[in-house]
């Protein structure tokens, strides 16, 4: 399985905040329950939907397709996880954002 990088889960939590399909925002919820360390048995009780049968996915799944992630190379998965969350940004702020966070970095760097 791959896990998330800290900056995804910070985009997913951050993602929660939008308006999005109810479906889109509980599988955003069960990704940062199994980042957290839960099992899908847990998973699935604590959001109040069952296994699936083959026990391979929580939700009732509404394509007649799937796609495992482990088959998605890593940077392959964090690009498209920041291009589906970057699309939502406003840029000029976020640009403006992390020119303060780097600032603050370089700050605490020189104290040490």
């Amino acid at each position: 399985m791959v896990k998330c990088t800290k900056r995804q889960i910070r985009q997913l939590k951050a993602a929660l905040h939008w308006k999005m399909p109810e479906a889109q925002r509980l599988r955003i919820q069960m990704i940062l329950l199994r980042e957290s360390g839960m099992a899908q048995p847990a998973i699935a009780e604590a959001m109040g939907v069952s296994l699936k049968k083959n026990g391979r996915n929580l939700m009732d799944w509404p394509y007649d397709f799937a796609c495992e992630l482990d088959a998605v190379p890593p940077d392959t998965l964090s690009s498209l996880v920041s291009d589906a969350i970057e699309q939502h940004l406003d840029m000029d702020r976020h640009e403006e954002m992390m020119v303060v966070a780097e600032k603050e970095r370089e700050a605490i760097r020189r104290k040490k």
